[in-house]
């Protein structure tokens, strides 16, 4: 049995000798440590073209748990070399995009993370500040399809290739959030259930029993829905009056009017027990619960149970 270096390694070589039996006698194969979103810090194989400044990493510490398991390295090995050439082939090369115009045209999209749960992550990521403790940060849709779509996080190796400036980047990716990945604004009951979903940001009287879902049309990231242009104000308009938002994870928010006389203390008991639970380390936006006031059209922090502060200060565009 192999430890988890040694595994890692030997991934690392029998990837690269597959590769290279396939024609590919032009790339090399590296170990690298990533931080990833919510300071994961995984460890990859980075499959890079001789001409090529970027590269997709191929994650390993799943295949170890694998591994572990009783499944054959070469197996293992052989899955990732597919995956890759797969990747390759659908997947315009780092390459082009640093020749001109090579991101005209793309889309930007919008994720939401919680700065304090970010901090390794945000060093090399340009952020904007959303107030709360909680932050946007842009990918660029790099190739969609039917099946899906593959993006890149803009960080700041990927901003110099672009030739654009932060600022800039945010502004389009806001200006466009509607367009690129349409709000939903849901029932729960038609969530659970699979039922027909009307967005009630768009059909405000077809409301449910109490409970909603906002998201994206693509249900990818959709929490940052919630700080696209005008989507606060207009739950509150399609419920009629103030509302707590739950983070659910970073995919959607829970949305609960505030006539349901469910207050902070059972909501932050219920966020908090769901991240713990629940939704997977990578998945977890905060622990915060949020309400909308309609007077003062105002998103705030009125988590229960411990002494709240402002991180704005710190995490500044």
């Amino acid at each position: 049995m192999m430890t988890k270096n040694e595994f890692m390694n030997y991934e690392a070589s029998k990837v690269s000798e597959i590769l290279s039996r396939s024609g590919m006698e032009d790339i090399s194969v590296q170990l690298v440590n990533v931080v990833k979103m919510n300071d994961q810090k995984l460890t990859g194989l980075c499959i890079r073209k001789d001409e090529e400044t970027a590269s997709p990493n191929m994650y390993l510490d799943d295949a170890f748990e694998a591994y572990s398991a009783g499944e054959d390295p070469d197996r293992i090995a052989m899955d990732i070399a597919g995956r890759y050439l797969e990747l390759d082939k659908e997947v315009p090369a780092a390459a082009a995009f640093q020749q001109e115009g090579g991101f005209e045209g793309k889309k930007l999209g919008l994720r939401l993370l919680e700065g304090a749960r970010n901090r390794e992550y945000l060093k090399e990521t340009p952020y904007m500040s959303v107030g709360n403790g909680l932050v946007l940060i842009c990918d660029v849709k790099i190739n969609e399809h039917l099946e899906g779509c593959y993006s890149a996080v803009v960080n700041n190796d990927l901003l110099k290739l672009m030739g654009r400036d932060k600022t800039d980047v945010f502004r389009e990716a806001m200006s466009e959030a509607w367009n690129v990945d349409r709000p939903v604004l849901c029932t729960m009951e038609s969530k659970l259930f699979g039922a027909p979903e009307t967005n009630l940001l768009d059909n405000p009287g077809e409301l449910g029993t109490g409970m909603y879902i906002l998201s994206n049309t693509s249900g990818i990231h959709g929490a940052a829905a919630l700080f696209y242009p005008d989507v606060q104000e207009k739950i509150s308009e399609a419920l009629g009056e103030n509302y707590y938002a739950l983070p659910s994870s970073t995919e959607e928010f829970i949305i609960v009017p505030e006539s349901r006389g469910m207050g902070p203390e059972e909501f932050t008991a219920m966020v908090c027990d769901a991240n713990r639970t629940f939704v997977e380390p990578s998945q977890v936006l905060s622990d915060k619960v949020l309400r909308y006031d309609r007077d003062s059209k105002a998103l705030q922090d009125v988590t229960a149970g411990r002494e709240l502060e402002s991180r704005d200060a710190e995490m500044r565009c």
